[in-house]
């Protein structure tokens, strides 16, 4: 059932306001700051940090439950002189800058917690419930004027006195109770319907990783001679396959740091710069959110030139190790310092290795050695000296055909689920933003 087909209030008024619209006309609208109070963090020094202490609430904690085993700690002596920093059971806590501003959450816990700088404390008076204000807060109506306020460039910030300053429609308290009431009983069916979608798309990437896995590692065919590969994480393989390292394999490039180019050798259009976004979660090409540079740029080396049949592969940052193989490119492209420029030679089947490379024996050599880099890296040096299990040519493309076709279903089926739970996503906000603005008469329901 979608929001706007509840019952709405019989009467409603006007509130001239372009955010809100019209409300029930037994409601008013106040300003957040006749509703609450605010408490600005503190600027905690990260020196002052220890193992064992009293836990400080970061931007990145704001959530349903807080990970207490990942919070910063601070001593008890500086949690006592920063006593007014404190949180309270039933605070609300927003974020005021970065990429989630007006992030928001109520804190239900009794543990001794403060809050960080750039996070602020709304701490409700008895004209409103605080879950009903968080729901205002979270709602698509203030949000939407949140990121209006907020400013700063890419990451964005607001002030506790921009939250202040904004109206929210106020029922009367029994009216406030039902409401609070409503809203939690439909997003928790809501958010278990997401979360049982969630785990089925868990289980496809699963049987994905498996499919991909057995088929590299074992062949098609459960019926042929088998031998000990010499390497304890892949165990036994087809006879007549054999494992060579990268360095026997393929040629590796990448950019020596950016080499010279900055973004402000980015141009409107000309040759394709890939980078990790040229990758997708499913290891497709995509040139979704694609760079473009200059001839000079794209000749400055010709060793990281991407031609057809070229595997790329992230070396750093959040999606190390996605990969991808480059067809038919329709312009002249080279890479940035995120990826590294696989070729294969004779030996491979560009597809395959590509498949190699999302098997959960490629994952744990990767896991290995970005394990041992501080920053999360995976380094040439590594990558060559990993261990790829070797068909002949021929098998090598039957094998990814195979893989693709059985992929392919998975992948449909991925989509599909992954759409209805945007969907379920849009219609919990919706819910939200219906119900506090008084779209929704909740007093028979």
């Amino acid at each position: 059932m979608s929001a706007s087909k509840w019952k709405p209030y019989p009467n409603y008024k006007n509130t001239h306001s372009k955010w809100i619209g019209e409300i029930p006309s037994h409601w008013t609208i106040n300003k957040v700051k006749y509703l609450a109070e605010f408490v600005n963090g503190f600027a905690f020094d990260s020196n002052s940090f220890v193992d064992e202490g009293v836990p400080i609430i970061r931007i990145g904690d704001i959530a349903k439950s807080v990970n207490w085993e990942k919070t910063k700690k601070v001593p008890h002596e500086i949690a006592d002189s920063t006593r007014e920093y404190q949180l309270q059971l039933n605070d609300i806590v927003v974020a005021l800058t970065g990429a989630t501003v007006g992030k928001s959450a109520i804190y239900q816990s009794t543990k001794q917690a403060l809050v960080n700088q750039r996070v602020a404390i709304i701490r409700t008076n008895d004209n409103i419930q605080q879950q009903l204000l968080l729901y205002s807060i979270q709602s698509d109506y203030v949000m939407e004027q949140v990121k209006l306020l907020s400013y700063g460039g890419a990451q964005g910030n607001i002030s506790h006195n921009d939250i202040a300053e904004i109206f929210i429609p106020l029922p009367p308290i029994e009216d406030q109770i039902l409401v609070s009431k409503f809203i939690h009983n439909k997003i928790k069916i809501i958010d278990q319907n997401i979360r049982d979608l969630e785990k089925t798309v868990l289980l496809l990437e699963e049987k994905r990783s498996a499919i991909i896995t057995k088929a590299v590692t074992k062949g098609l065919k459960s019926d042929i001679p088998m031998k000990d590969s010499g390497v304890d994480w892949i165990g036994d393989i087809p006879e007549h396959w054999f494992c060579a390292k990268n360095l026997r394999l393929v040629d590796v490039k990448g950019r020596v740091g950016w080499h010279g180019l900055t973004t402000a050798d980015y141009v409107d259009d000309g040759n394709y710069l890939l980078g990790a976004s040229s990758i997708s979660e499913s290891g497709d090409f995509s040139l979704r959110r694609i760079k473009y540079v200059p001839d000079e740029i794209y000749e400055r080396d010709k060793t990281i030139q991407v031609i057809d049949g070229d595997i790329l592969v992230v070396k750093v940052g959040a999606t190390i190790g996605r990969s991808t193989v480059v067809r038919n490119l329709d312009r002249n492209a080279t890479i940035n310092a995120a990826l590294f420029l696989v070729r294969p030679n004779q030996e491979l089947y560009p597809e395959y290795f590509q498949y190699q490379l999302m098997s959960s024996h490629y994952r744990y050599q990767m896991d290995i050695q970005t394990a041992e880099s501080a920053q999360g890296n995976l380094f040439k040096r590594d990558f060559v000296q990993m261990k790829t299990i070797v068909p002949p040519y021929a098998e090598q493309q039957e094998i990814a055909e195979r893989i693709e076709k059985e992929l392919s279903i998975i992948e449909d089926l991925i989509t599909r689920i992954t759409i209805q739970i945007d969907k379920l996503k849009q219609y919990h906000d919706a819910v939200i933003s219906a119900a506090v603005i008084g779209k929704i008469d909740v007093r028979s329901l």
